[in-house]
This record gives structure tokens, sequence and C-alpha cells, in this order.
């Protein structure tokens, strides 16, 4: 089999819709992101003729140097099994770094990919704190937009952080955000994809959304989470979206 590694070409959409569909297993899910986060020229495919297997990514930066979040890598289930996603990896790794990123950034589906992945060049480069909450007293809270939310996250992340703006559009049209009094949170049913600042705000803003308990994920050390490549541990990657 001849497989042809290269960004896609124009027509090719429905495709690369359709393999995301059958990976992640919502279409409306494929609807929002192809609306809000797809970019043709930040995304790499595997094709023999037909589409086989594809990933995108995310612009990022790293101490001010350009970064890339992969994301959303997939191979349709009839061609797994065959070694195209390992090609595909390989090649992007080689693509990115030849186009400028100095540094590359994902976030495994499971903890059993950690070794996967290592073969291609990542390291365990960042963990996270993930806790289930429960509601308090409510606090006072008020919305952000998308833009207040990102410009409130630089001023809380240290330097060495990564930042995901890019990947703001695709988060705000199944989260809302959120500032407490002494903390900012990215919220999408039980689950706070984000909470930078202090923890302790956690029960009141989930007591004020009428929340009786959710899932917090905030900068921490409770599991491994984030692998990169010319990044050295430890990173942050926040509002990772799986």
């Amino acid at each position: 089999m001849t497989i042809e590694l290269r960004p896609p070409h124009p027509g090719e959409e429905d495709a690369l819709r359709a393999l995301f569909t059958e990976a992640f297993g919502d279409a409306a899910f494929t609807d929002l992101f192809f609306r809000t986060g797809f970019s043709p020229d930040r995304c790499l495919a595997a094709f023999d003729g037909r589409l086989l297997a594809a990933l995108h990514w995310f612009d990022c930066s790293l101490d001010g140097r350009k970064a890339a979040y992969v994301y959303g890598i997939a191979a349709f289930e009839s061609c797994r099994g065959q070694g195209v996603g390992s090609k595909l990896i390989r090649f992007s790794v080689e693509y990115l770094q030849t186009h400028g990123y100095e540094a590359i950034a994902l976030v495994p589906a499971e903890e059993s990919l950690f070794p996967y992945y290592e073969r291609f060049g990542f390291h365990a480069a960042g963990t996270i704190s993930e806790k289930r909450i429960p509601a308090a007293a409510p606090l006072p809270i008020r919305t952000l937009t998308s833009s207040e939310y990102a410009e409130a996250r630089r001023k809380r992340l240290p330097a060495h952080s990564l930042q995901q703006d890019s990947c703001l559009p695709l988060l705000a049209g199944y989260a809302d955000f959120y500032a407490t009094p002494r903390a900012i949170a990215a919220v999408s049913g039980e689950m706070v994809w984000e909470l930078l600042g202090e923890e302790a705000d956690a029960p009141g803003l989930l007591a004020a959304l009428s929340l009786p308990a959710a899932t917090v994920r905030a900068p921490g050390s409770g599991r491994p989470f984030a692998m990169a490549i010319g990044a050295e541990a430890p990173i942050y990657l926040g509002l990772a979206l799986d």
C-alpha cells in the first residue's frame, strides 16, 4: 500500500468529517469542530487514493516560542492495525518541526497510550489535578467572554505554560466561562474543564451554578496528563479538548 502524507486538498473536508465522526462518535461535535476549530492549514492526513487517517493541531506558545497542540488523531476503523497512524504521527512531527514549531504537545486519550507516543519522541511533560468536588455556599460569579477568559488566564498562568487561545472558540461551543472572587473557570455541565486560582472557590462556584457536584481540573500533580517534544517538564496543558 502506497501512502501519501500531506495536508488536505479542497474538496476533502467531507471525508475528514466522516472520519472525525466515526472516531469520536458525535456528529454534533463534528459540526462544532469543523465550524470553530478546523483549518486545512492545521491538518495532516494519510491517503492511498482515499482518506485513511488524519490529525489536527491548534497553534500555541511556550515561553514565547511557536508550539502546536496536536488533537483529534484518528484512523478509519478499516485501516487500523496497519501502521498508518504511526506513519502519520512520525511525518507530522517532522512536518511541524520543519515549519517552525519548536514544541509539540498532546494529551493521550488514555494513560495506557503514553508508551505508544514515546515511540515518536514524546515524553511525559505535565500532570493535572482532577477531583470530584461538592457544592457549598454560593459565591458571587460573573460570566466571561472567551476573549476575557483568554486574557484572564494569561495573567494567572506562569510564563512557561502553554497558551491555547486558538482552541477557545471550540471550547466555547460547549462550555461557559466564569470568574469568582479568586478564580476563573471553564464549565460544561458537571465538568469544570479548567479552574485557575483558588480551589477553595470551586464549591461556591458550583452552588452558584446550581450544580450539586462536579469534576474539577486544575494545575497540580494528580495524574499524568500532557506529553511533549521540545518542552521541558513541567508544563501545564490546560483546556485539553478531550
